[in-house]
Formats: C-alpha cells, sequence, structure tokens
C-alpha cells in the first residue's frame, strides 16, 4: 500500500479537479458528482501528492439523526496506490467527524461506492451489516452492501438494548452483533406471540389506491406531515419522498422514494387516518411501485417493534440487514432492521465479494422460508464468491 496523501478540506478552486477526478471514475454519474459539490450539507476532502490532487471523497451529514453517510470516494493510480489515498481522505473525513463531534454513526453502501472503495471503509473500522439484494451497486453488480463506523462509546452507552427480538431477525442480529460486539439476541418467544396476535386487530379492508408520481407534491406534502407530526412512519435517513400512494379520501397516504431507471424503491413514510389492514397495504404499495419500474423495493423498521415487522415479513419482505444505534429517540439510539421485497431473478446466483457472502446467504434462507416459515426448503448452493470469480 502506497504512502497516505496529504490530506485537507476541499475550496471552491478545487471544483474543476474534482469533478474530472470523480466523472474519470463513473461519467454516468457526472449529475450526482455536481450535486454534492454544491449540497452544503456535504463536506469534502481531497488527498494531494507534489501538490496535484490524486483522491477525494465526500460524507453528507443529517445533524438531526446525528448520521453521516459517505457518498463518494475515487481515487487516481494503481490498485496499490489507490488503497493508500482512499484510505487517507477517509481517515480526513473522520477525523473531521471526531473534532467536530457532529455524527455517532457514519455509514456506506456500494450504491454509491465501489467494491475497491467500501473496503477502504472496512480499512477504517466500519462494519459489514447488511445487503441490498437486488439493488445495482455501484460496480454494475445486483447486491449492493452497507457498512457503518461506530464513534467511540456509542454502542456501548447510547443503545437502546431492553426489548425482545422478532425471530425471523435472529440470523441477522447474530451477524450484526459479531461485528459489532452485541450482547446474546433478546429472547424471541415473546415477540413471536404478540406479534401474531396483534394482526388480528386490524380489520380486512383497504380502500383502492394511486400511485402519484410527483416529486415536488409528494415532498411538499411529506414536509408538512413531518413539521404536524403527523406521520405515523417517517424515518429513513438521507431520502426524500418523490411519489406517494394515496386512497380517494386521502385518509391512507404512503411516501416512498422511486428510481424507475435503477428499478430501485424505499418505503420512507406513511399517513393514515383510516385503520386499514397493515400486510395488504404494504402488498399494495409494492404492487403499485413494481408496476412503475421497481424490482426492488426496501423498507426499514425498529427492530424492537415486534408487530410492525411481522406485517412486513407477511406482506413478503425478507429481513437483509441489521443496523445498530440506526435512530436517536430521547438521546437513546435504536437498532433497525433492513427488508428488502426484490424481484431480481439473478440474486441466488449472483457473485458477491465475500464481505458481503454472509448476510446474502441468510438473506436467501430468509426469502426460502417464506413467513410464517413453512416445511424446510432443499438446501441452496452458497451464493459464489465474486473475488474467486475475478480471480
Amino acid at each position: 500500500m502506497s504512502s497516505p496523501p496529504t490530506c485537507r478540506p476541499a475550496t471552491r478552486s478545487d471544483q474543476a479537479a474534482l469533478r474530472k477526478l470523480c466523472e474519470a471514475r463513473d461519467p454516468s454519474q457526472r449529475e450526482r458528482f455536481v450535486a454534492e459539490l454544491s449540497d452544503k450539507a456535504c463536506s469534502w476532502v481531497v488527498g494531494l501528492v507534489d501538490g496535484a490532487i490524486v483522491a477525494a471523497g465526500s460524507l453528507k451529514l443529517e445533524r438531526d439523526t446525528r448520521l453521516g453517510k459517505v457518498l463518494t470516494l475515487c481515487a487516481r493510480g494503481s490498485e496499490w496506490e489507490r488503497r493508500g489515498h482512499l484510505q487517507g481522505v477517509l481517515a480526513a473525513l473522520l477525523d473531521q467527524i471526531r473534532s467536530s463531534d457532529a455524527a455517532d454513526i457514519v455509514y456506506s453502501t456500494t450504491r454509491t461506492l465501489a467494491i475497491e472503495e467500501q473496503l477502504a471503509t472496512v480499512d477504517a473500522g466500519f462494519k459489514a451489516l447488511g445487503v441490498f439484494p437486488g439493488a445495482r451497486s455501484a460496480d454494475g453488480g445486483s447486491v449492493s452492501g452497507l457498512t457503518a463506523w461506530f464513534a467511540e462509546g456509542v454502542i456501548k452507552t447510547l443503545r437502546h438494548a431492553d426489548f425482545a427480538l422478532h425471530p425471523a431477525i435472529a440470523p441477522f442480529y447474530a451477524l450484526a452483533g459479531e461485528a459489532c460486539g452485541l450482547p446474546p439476541a433478546p429472547k424471541t418467544d415473546a415477540a413471536a406471540s404478540a406479534a401474531e396476535k396483534s394482526l388480528s386487530a386490524y380489520p380486512d379492508v383497504l380502500p383502492p389506491l394511486e400511485l402519484i408520481d410527483a416529486a415536488r407534491f409528494a415532498a411538499e406534502r411529506f414536509r408538512r406531515l413531518k413539521v404536524r407530526r403527523g406521520l405515523s412512519v417517517n424515518f429513513y435517513p438521507f431520502s426524500e419522498p418523490n411519489v406517494v400512494i394515496l386512497s380517494a379520501d386521502e385518509g391512507v397516504q404512503v411516501f416512498a422514494s422511486l428510481q424507475p431507471e435503477l428499478g430501485f424503491a424505499t418505503l420512507i413514510g406513511e399517513h393514515l387516518r383510516s385503520s386499514v389492514h397493515p400486510v395488504r397495504l404494504y402488498r399494495e404499495a409494492v404492487r403499485l411501485l413494481e408496476a412503475k419500474g421497481a424490482a426492488y423495493v426496501e423498507a426499514i423498521n425498529d427492530a424492537a417493534d415486534a408487530a410492525s415487522i411481522e406485517c412486513i415479513l407477511r406482506a413478503g419482505f425478507s429481513p437483509c440487514g441489521y443496523f445498530p444505534c440506526l435512530k436517536l429517540s430521547a438521546a437513546r439510539r435504536r437498532d433497525f432492521v433492513v427488508f428488502a421485497h426484490s424481484r431480481a431473478r439473478s440474486i441466488a446466483h449472483a457473485a458477491a465479494h465475500p464481505l458481503h457472502l454472509r448476510f446474502l446467504a441468510e438473506y436467501l434462507k430468509a426469502v426460502d422460508r417464506g413467513w410464517p416459515p413453512g416445511p424446510a426448503p432443499p438446501a441452496r448452493a452458497a451464493p459464489p464468491d465474486r473475488r474467486k470469480e475475478q480471480g
């Protein structure tokens, strides 16, 4: 590995060189890079060798949630040189977080970072926490992955740990727990029985719904409801809705971010004045999003909310990640589960990097089991190791 570059915060005079460096890495992402360069919530660091910019990284902050997200890491040179350059700029970004105390957690995904760049996050102490099966990666693969860095003491002192875990989540808790040093999984028996009983409380009704594809309309309506505390679900970091799924009387509103060009959608929030069956609601939301081009729909949920997790599972979602301490609430940080509803047919045969293989294997097992779990399915072969294919 090469020596780290000299790093400093980027200045306005660096923008032309930054655009050139980033666009050389991925010309298709030009608009995203330009937007990041002008976003005041993004912090950029450049790495220099002999006065020339050889690497750059950007990190976006959500100050109210005390979360950071690594949006871009890029470097030029040989593979050996790039690794040192990437580690240098990432270390500088994390030093900024430590000195400013601006975030408790910083995370990355291979939706915006290539695997080479995400491996630099692992070198910096980030932990692997899940996969996004069917969400296109920056390398063009069909499996993306999640890593996260936790500031010192966050898990030990801020984590809310007094809850029962839904049994379907236990394998993902175990993997995240191994990476992050979590205690043994909370008991699951009480959560399972309570979650199943909760379903009987919902009426088996759902009004006709329509998807409104109007970004400004969806974002403004979401913002107003959030200000008025009119959203029963409203937490999805670094995301803004661009579509809303509505009933005719607007008693049911589900907000989502839809990127049909990527076949990707995320469920971001909901406003319910009417009592509806949540399983039917999630299924219909997925159907409408798929009709508009989504092959992969993602949802996240509080790990302590076993009743909602039961509904999400019965709607056809499967767990694919476990994120300790994701949400800040009442001076504590709460664990969240990541769920995927994926129509990607090649996931079982997708080549995944070893960093993501164990989470992908557990996701595939969860898909095979379904929920409620049926008879044990035949064992499937392990997902292929992308590193071996490349070698």
